[in-house]
């Protein structure tokens, strides 16, 4: 990774050339676990699917974080079929609305158990292990890029 104070001790600098490495860096750490997906599992198992399909989701509903959970249900029950109509209902909603639980707790939940219903060759428990993995590991990576991307702006500002 990228040293982010000088030899000297001297507070970090905003630099484009350290944005660029620090997005180079995260961009990678976000992709390679996905594209070992796509080639050991294929670009249409449901464990691939659903690693790009929740980077979109975090990036489209950053912002709109109340708003994330129906809309997740809607798109991976009705769009992608990895939901049953009960399941969205009675667990994933119903949960969601009772038991306040972070969005990306929920979202792993939709991703074990869209892969639990669609493991394609690999035993249920693997499968869906693996998609909850998958949906975690693309709902915080690109939060740490933004961490690291504005920790010298943030330093910056306190002094």
């Amino acid at each position: 990774m990228v040293d982010l104070a000088s030899k000297t001790g001297d507070r970090a600098k905003p630099m484009w050339l350290r944005a660029l490495k620090v997005s180079t860096n995260w961009l990678v750490i976000w992709a390679l676990p996905l594209g070992l997906t796509g080639i050991f599992l294929g670009p249409d198992h449901t464990i691939f699917r659903e690693g790009i399909f929740f980077s979109k989701s975090r990036r489209r509903h950053f912002r709109r974080r109340l708003c994330g959970a129906p809309l997740c249900l809607a798109a991976s029950g009705r769009a992608l079929s990895w939901l049953t109509a009960p399941q969205m209902l009675e667990r994933a909603l119903s949960g969601r609305d009772h038991n306040p639980v972070p969005l990306s707790w929920f979202l792993q939940f939709v991703g074990f158990l869209g892969a639990w219903n669609h493991p394609g060759n690999l035993p249920p428990l693997v499968s869906a292990t693996l998609g909850a993995l998958v949906t975690t590991w693309t709902t915080f990576v690109p939060c740490f890029l933004w961490v690291f991307l504005g920790a010298p702006y943030i330093e910056n500002c306190a002094t």
